[in-house]
C-alpha cells in the first residue's frame, strides 16, 4: 500500500525519468525515497506519519521505522491541540505553507517551513508535506536588521543619508539622513 501511494503521488509528475548518462530508467518510489528535499506522508485525520524519505530520515535523526512509528505532534513544538487544527486548517482550506518549529532526534529544535498538499489515494486523504529548515534564512535575517541599524547609526553620526530607486513603482525612498 506504502509503496502504491508513494507512487501514485509521484506518477502525476514523473511517470518515468531516465538518469543523464543512465539507461536505467528511475521509479517513481525511488524519486520519492532519494529525493533530497525533506518529504513526509502524513494522515489529517490522526497526524500519524505514513511514510518519509531518506532526506527526512538523515534530517530528524530518527530511524525509518521510528519515523513511520511518530505521529506528527511528536515532532512538531506545537502544543497536540494546536498542530491537530494546523493539520485540519490545512486539509480543508487547503492551505498548503507553514512556518513551524520541528524537534529532531537530538532534542534540537529547527525553524522549518512546511508546504503541504492533500492527496487522495484510493479513498484515503493524505498530506504531502515537504519541509525546508529555514534556520540559515532567520540567522540571515537577523543579520540584515543589525546591518541597517548600523547603517543607520553610520549614516547620524557622519551626518549622511541614501536614497533607493524603486524599479517596479518608479519610486524613491529615502532616509532620515537624505532628507535632512
Amino acid at each position: 500500500m506504502k509503496t502504491t501511494i508513494i507512487a501514485w503521488l509521484l506518477a502525476g509528475i514523473l511517470l518515468i525519468l531516465p538518469l543523464q548518462g543512465n539507461t536505467e530508467p528511475i521509479s517513481a518510489f525511488d524519486l520519492f525515497r532519494q529525493h533530497t528535499a525533506i518529504m513526509l506522508l502524513i494522515d489529517p485525520e490522526s497526524g500519524q506519519i505514513v511514510d518519509a524519505n531518506d532526506a527526512a530520515v538523515s534530517y530528524y535523526g530518527y530511524s525509518y521505522e521510528q519515523l513511520q512509528g511518530m505521529n506528527i505532534q511528536q515532532i512538531n513544538t506545537l502544543g497536540p491541540v494546536e498542530t491537530e487544527q494546523q493539520i485540519r486548517r490545512a486539509d480543508r482550506e487547503q492551505r498548503t505553507y507553514f512556518v513551524f518549529n520541528h524537534r529532531l532526534a537530538n532534542g534540537a529544535i529547527r525553524p522549518v517551513e512546511v508546504y503541504s498538499s492533500p492527496l487522495i489515494f484510493d479513498g484515503r486523504r493524505l498530506l504531502v508535506s515537504i519541509i525546508h529548515d529555514a534556520a540559515d534564512r532567520e540567522v540571515l535575517a537577523e543579520t540584515v536588521v543589525q546591518s541597517e541599524a548600523r547603517l543607520r547609526y553610520a549614516e547620524q553620526v557622519a551626518g549622511l543619508g541614501h536614497w533607493v530607486l524603486d524599479l517596479e513603482n518608479n519610486s524613491y525612498r529615502f532616509s532620515e539622513g537624505a532628507l535632512k
